[in-house]
């Protein structure tokens, strides 16, 4: 930043009660030092900068609760290193509730996409990610360990625009998957055909998009809480089993 905008920028640590910042339409490279005295901040909106010292900071502020990383189409050499460096920079402080990450291309989540290190985390949208596997836990592991459980507290999960997902695991020994789950959304991800059945507190289930019956039909194998269902251009799906409506009676 030049001078000009580092004297504009002074003003803004007296602004301690401020909670939304929206920086969209300002060009800079850089965030000012000023900005991470700003305690109270919320949410806080930029575009087109790079993940410097500063910013990861601004990320890392305890009273901010619900964060979406998005980025542009970017089909230049390298692009996939350039999305995993940049996303690896920016990690939330542990308070975080509410996490989206959009048209991610990176092969794989970095190391602070994980239960331990965000704790609190109970809404999670994975939306255009057709890249990176899923999860950050080895679900391979063929029982070498015990009671693994993936994202404890979390309890609303979204799909969607995954045109690559082909198998979803799971239900392998040792892994607890998402435990307090009680809404799923998957939206255009037309190649699935797999998923795990162990979400036995759901109580909405939406599936749009899915070419194969085998999701649905996985997914409500062990239900038995469900209250809401959705279910729409699912082609080889041709009636729903019974046990779904004998077990679900609040549906």
């Amino acid at each position: 930043m030049n001078d000009r905008h580092q004297g504009g920028s002074a003003s803004i640590v007296t602004l301690i009660y401020l909670r939304y910042l929206d920086l969209s339409t300002i060009e800079m490279k850089d965030l000012p030092n000023s900005i991470c005295k700003l305690y109270n901040l919320q949410t806080l909106r930029f575009y087109g900068m790079y993940p410097l010292s500063k910013l990861r900071e601004e990320f890392e502020k305890p009273n901010i609760y619900k964060l979406v990383y998005s980025w542009s189409l970017d089909e230049s050499k390298g692009y996939e290193i350039n999305h995993e460096h940049v996303l690896d920079g920016l990690q939330p402080h542990p308070n975080l509730k509410t996490l989206a990450v959009m048209d991610y291309l990176g092969t794989k989540f970095p190391s602070w996409f994980s239960e331990e290190l965000l704790p609190n985390l109970v809404m999670l949208k994975l939306s255009c990610c057709i890249r990176p596997t899923f999860y950050g836990v080895d679900v391979n592991n063929n029982g070498s360990s015990s009671n693994i459980q993936v994202f404890p507290l979390l309890k609303k999960l979204v799909l969607s625009y995954m045109y690559s997902l082909i198998e979803w695991k799971g239900d392998e020994a040792g892994v607890i998957m998402f435990p307090r789950l009680e809404k799923l959304s998957i939206t255009d991800c037309p190649l699935l055909k797999s998923t795990p059945n162990q979400f036995e507190i759901l109580r909405e289930l939406s599936i749009e998009g899915v070419d194969n019956e085998m999701p649905l039909l996985n997914l409500c194998n062990n239900l038995t809480s469900l209250v809401e269902l959705r279910v729409s251009y699912m082609k080889e799906l041709t009636c729903l089993p019974n046990e779904m409506l004998h077990n679900n009676l609040s549906l």
